[in-house]
């Protein structure tokens, strides 16, 4: 008998699957951002970026499966996968914040800054 939350994990398996083609696509184009000589701080922000997009999606999917839970076990597992995320989700957050730097407030944004290695001449600017 087909209850009426039946298309639950389907649906969740699917954004969960959205959230891993964002990652994947993010790590695609920080490797074409690393070939094109952009830099690994951009590479790194892009994959990030892509983490960050792609764990709010899983999130959500989990979320989603979290209607289906019946037991304590489960109600504990989902607890501990979602606190891993949001632990996850904060260290993203943080990485990206250490990357970026503000520009200004004339300027009114962030803008990325590639910091110089400590083997770099000082009159040299690190790509």
């Amino acid at each position: 008998m087909p209850t009426e939350l039946s298309f639950v994990p389907a649906l969740a398996a699917l954004i969960e699957f959205g959230g891993a083609v964002i990652v994947a696509v993010a790590v695609a184009r920080a490797l074409v951002a690393l070939a094109a000589g952009a830099g690994v701080e951009r590479a790194r922000l892009l994959v990030i970026a892509g983490s960050l997009s792609g764990l709010g999606y899983k999130s959500a999917a989990t979320l989603l499966k979290a209607i289906e839970l019946g037991t304590w076990h489960g109600i504990g597992a989902f607890a501990a996968i979602f606190a891993l995320r949001t632990v996850i989700k904060q260290v993203l957050t943080w990485e990206q914040s250490r990357i970026l730097e503000p520009v200004g407030e004339a300027e009114g944004g962030f803008q990325a800054v590639t910091r110089r290695s400590e083997h770099e001449a000082p009159g040299r600017v690190a790509r």
